[in-house]
C-alpha cells in the first residue's frame, strides 16, 4: 500500500511508508485498486468498511459496487452469494438446506436497486425477493416472495436504516407489511456495534425480532456475533443466538476497503 507517483505501459512507481519509493513492474501485478484516504482517530487509519449493505442478516440502503461481490453466511444454512453488476444493482442467489433436518429447501433471487441521493448520507434501496420452497411435500404452491425499500441515514460506518416490505407465499399475499430497522456505529478500526430489528403479522399474530450484537471486521472477512430476541403477540421473548460471517471478493473501485 502506498502512493502512487508514476506509472507508465510497464512500470509503476509507489511510494511507501516502510520501503520508500519502489518500482514494481506491471507483469508482476495482478490487481490495483485505488483507495480513499483514511479516516484518522487518535493517530489510527479507519479504512471504510466494505460490509456497509447489510447488517446481521439484512440489507441497508448502501449497495455493493460494480465487479464487487460477497458471500454470506448466517447460522450456518443460509448461504447468499451477492455480486455488483454496477453501482446501483446487484443481484443476490441463496439456499438454505434445511433439508438436511428433514424440511424444506428454500432457494432465492433477490435483486437490489441502490440509490445515492446524497453521497455517503442518504441512501435509498430497492429491492425484491423471488424464492422457492424444494423437496416442500406439504404445500400446495412453494413459492414466497416479497418487495422491500429502505433508506439509509448516514455514513457507511455510522447509519441508520428504516424499511418496510410486503411478503408473499404462493398466492396468498401477506396480510400486514413487515417493518424493519438497522444500525451500526463503528467504535474501532476493526470492531463495530450492530443492530437490526422486524416488526410483522403472521397468522392473525403480531411478531417482534430484534438483534443486537458485535462485528468484527477484517482484511478478507467479517464476523458478526450477537443475540436475537422472538417476542410472540401472547408470549414472552425468545432468545436466539446470532452468527453471520461476510467473506467480500471482487475489487470494485476501491471506494469501501477495509482495514
Amino acid at each position: 500500500m502506498g502512493t502512487l507517483l508514476s506509472e507508465d505501459s510497464t512500470h509503476v512507481v509507489l511510494r511507501t511508508e516502510q520501503y520508500g519509493s519502489i518500482r514494481i513492474a506491471r507483469q508482476a501485478i495482478l490487481t490495483m485498486t485505488q483507495m480513499e484516504p483514511p479516516r484518522m482517530v487518535r493517530g489510527k487509519p479507519w479504512y471504510a468498511s466494505r460490509y456497509a449493505s447489510r447488517y446481521f442478516g439484512g440489507p441497508s440502503g448502501y449497495g455493493l459496487q460494480k465487479g464487487e461481490g460477497a458471500f454470506d453466511n448466517v447460522l450456518l444454512f443460509f448461504n447468499q452469494v451477492s455480486y455488483g453488476f454496477s453501482d446501483q444493482f446487484s443481484l443476490s442467489a441463496g439456499l438454505a438446506p434445511i433439508v438436511l433436518v428433514d424440511g424444506p429447501m428454500p432457494v432465492w433471487l433477490m435483486p437490489k436497486f441502490s440509490i445515492p441521493l446524497k453521497r455517503n448520507r442518504v441512501n435509498l434501496s430497492l429491492g425484491a425477493l423471488f424464492g422457492h420452497l424444494f423437496n416442500s411435500y406439504s404445500a400446495e404452491n412453494p413459492t414466497f416472495g416479497g418487495l422491500f425499500t429502505q433508506i439509509t441515514l448516514g455514513k457507511p460506518d455510522e447509519n441508520f436504516t428504516a424499511g418496510l416490505g410486503y411478503l408473499q407465499s404462493g398466492s396468498d399475499a401477506g396480510s400486514a407489511p413487515v417493518y424493519s430497522f438497522g444500525g451500526t456505529v463503528r467504535v474501532g478500526p476493526r470492531l463495530a456495534l450492530l443492530a437490526e430489528g422486524y416488526f410483522f403479522k403472521l397468522d392473525n399474530e403480531r411478531y417482534n425480532m430484534s438483534a443486537m450484537g458485535l462485528r468484527f471486521m477484517g482484511r478478507r472477512l467479517a464476523i458478526d456475533l450477537g443475540v436475537a430476541f422472538l417476542t410472540l403477540e401472547d408470549d414472552g421473548p425468545y432468545p436466539i443466538p446470532c452468527l453471520s460471517v461476510r467473506v467480500p471478493f471482487g475489487t470494485g473501485k476501491g471506494a469501501r476497503l477495509s482495514q
